[in-house]
């Protein structure tokens, strides 16, 4: 692995910045700020990073200037530079991060890893649930105190207050991990009287049509407000949908995401329950690994259910039928999210759930 350069100049002290994990597959170059010039050495080397006091900058070839990053989420930034461009708009760390102040971060604080520093190399590098971290080294056996632990992660700055994960001799030990998944992924449960509304919260009835926006926080950073939707304008450019995919006939048609025009949706009660459908056939969990979300003729079982849940931005997210496994949404090209209910642990753990605003066509 190509280590990734990292420039520091004079007036920054690398002791004021938390660890990484990926520090170990970085050079730290210390550089002269008064003679240093970004844009020359942007021609030896296709990508870098300039540490700053209270920021860090990414350079990368063609990315029409530098871009900052607030330090909570350089670890993230970091270990996705080594193999995708952060300037592009779906296949890339953009889209999870939004900006404050100028500079752009993670929502989600980095969890706090205790790293036993002669095992340090069983964190391997291109390993998604180590992404969003900060960590501090121990040396001895020792230094392994939980509660000393446990007090670092309540004073660090910019880190999960309330677990801590240890890492020695391969071993992970998670503290508190089953408050922070509930925090994550709260228990889903049925309601009764359900009412299917649009994200300005009016009403649907089964007799009316909707798309189902795919929410990209880099997008609305971007243009800073809904105002257009709002106002009733078409302007749909640059936003992703729900899409109906039935172009191999030995496959079931099934959804996908798309920055395309927008779909019409629809919905059926049937026994009490509310259906979410495309042209008058049922969506639903497919049974297969992986599970993706198909199109099919008639009412599916109560296992292959989706159960639409509200967020408290009115934006909606799907479940499998009285689960926890909300769907998400891959972004494999940046014309193509592959969507499904993953179960993994990794997922569960750190994947965000997928978020959908509805819309009334």
């Amino acid at each position: 692995m190509n280590k990734l350069a990292i420039f520091v100049p004079e007036h920054v002290d690398l002791d004021d910045f938390d660890k990484c994990l990926y520090d170990r597959f970085a050079e730290f170059i210390q550089v002269d700020s008064k003679t240093f010039e970004a844009e020359t050495e942007l021609r030896e080397r296709n990508k870098f990073i300039i540490l700053e006091r209270n920021r860090f900058l990414v350079y990368e070839q063609e990315a029409g200037g530098p871009v900052a990053f607030h330090y909570q989420s350089r670890n993230l930034v970091m270990s996705l530079m080594q193999y995708r461009k952060i300037s592009t708009k779906h296949y890339n760390v953009m889209s999870d991060l939004r900006q404050k102040d100028g500079l752009w971060l993670r929502d989600e604080l980095p969890v706090l890893y205790f790293v036993f520093k002669s095992n340090a190399d069983c964190l391997k590098p291109n390993c998604y649930c180590d992404y969003n971290t900060v960590v501090e080294y121990y040396e001895t056996e020792g230094e392994e105190d939980f509660s000393k632990f446990a007090s670092i992660a309540n004073l660090k700055r910019a880190c999960v207050p309330h677990f801590f994960v240890n890492c020695h001799h391969s071993i992970q030990t998670f503290i508190d991990e089953e408050k922070h998944l509930h925090e994550r992924r709260p228990k889903t449960q049925r309601l009764p009287n359900f009412q299917l509304r649009d994200y300005l919260g009016n009403p649907v009835s089964e007799n009316e049509k909707f798309s189902l926006e795919i929410i990209n926080k880099c997008r609305e950073n971007k243009i800073g407000s809904d105002s257009d939707a709002d106002n009733g304008s078409d302007e749909e450019d640059g936003m992703d949908f729900l899409s109906y995919f039935d172009y191999h006939s030995d496959e079931t048609p099934h959804i996908f995401g798309c920055n395309s025009y927008p779909y019409k949706f629809g919905f059926r009660v049937v026994d009490g329950i509310a259906y979410l459908t495309y042209e008058s056939k049922y969506l639903c969990a497919s049974g297969d690994d992986g599970y993706k979300i198909e199109v099919v003729p008639t009412s599916p079982p109560k296992g292959l259910r989706i159960q639409v849940h509200y967020a408290e931005d009115s934006s909606i997210m799907l479940t499998m039928w009285g689960g926890n496994v909300y769907a998400n949404c891959d972004w494999v090209k940046s014309a193509y999210g592959a969507i499904r209910f993953d179960s993994s642990e990794q997922n569960l753990r750190w994947g965000s759930p997928m978020k959908l605003r509805l819309r009334k066509i």
